[in-house]
């Protein structure tokens, strides 16, 4: 993801992928979050499965952009990262990548989701 030198957090966003009429929660990523995020993604190993199609309503995962290209999704036990035209796939068995997404979210502004237990 980044070193910290290198990157500026007032760019980094999130934001859940909620398919029902309405726009997707987005918020902003401070420091801390983005260096927790670059941790797990780091100890994430390699994954060749695809990512599942999206349902056609309710929530589909979540996203991360950094504000300069590179953009993380994750859903699934799967976290992708999209960068130009490269494609990298890990996998995340207990969905630590997407749950700390989800965790930085401000209070209120997620609709409640069912995800399964780690």
């Amino acid at each position: 993801m980044g070193t910290s030198r290198s990157r500026d957090d007032r760019l980094w966003t999130a934001a859940v992928l909620v398919f029902s009429g309405r726009p997707n929660p987005t918020w902003p990523l401070g420091a801390a979050v983005i260096g927790e995020l670059e941790r797990i993604w780091a100890g994430l190993g390699p994954s060749d499965l695809a990512a599942a199609p999206a349902a056609r309503l309710g929530y589909t995962g979540c996203t991360v952009c950094d504000g300069r290209g590179k953009t993380w999704t994750a859903c699934a036990a799967l976290v992708t990262l999209r960068q130009a035209e490269r494609e990298d796939r890990r996998a995340d068995p207990e969905r630590t990548f997407e749950r700390a997404v989800l965790a930085a979210a401000p209070p209120g502004e997620l609709p409640p989701l069912d995800l399964p237990p780690p």
